[in-house]
């Protein structure tokens, strides 16, 4: 089982204006081979996998939550 999941962000707390940039880390601290993919509230699409997402130049359709989803692999 998987264990020990932090998700963070930078700049801390995530709160970003527009044009600024964001990174968020998500990190899995126990589990075999995690897979991460990254979803914005509301939205079924990925935005992206893998442990970080990068938005550049943050605009309107940017705000709102974002979760990490995380499955054991192989």
């Amino acid at each position: 089982p998987l264990s020990g999941m932090s998700v963070l962000a930078q700049p801390p707390g995530g709160q970003v204006a527009l044009g600024d940039h964001l990174v968020l880390s998500c990190a899995v601290a126990m589990g075999t081979g995690p897979l991460s993919s990254w979803h914005q509230e509301g939205s079924g699409t990925p935005l992206g996998t893998g442990p970080q997402l990068e938005l550049r130049h943050v605009g309107d359709n940017d705000s709102g939550h974002y979760q990490c989803w995380v499955t054991a692999g192989d």
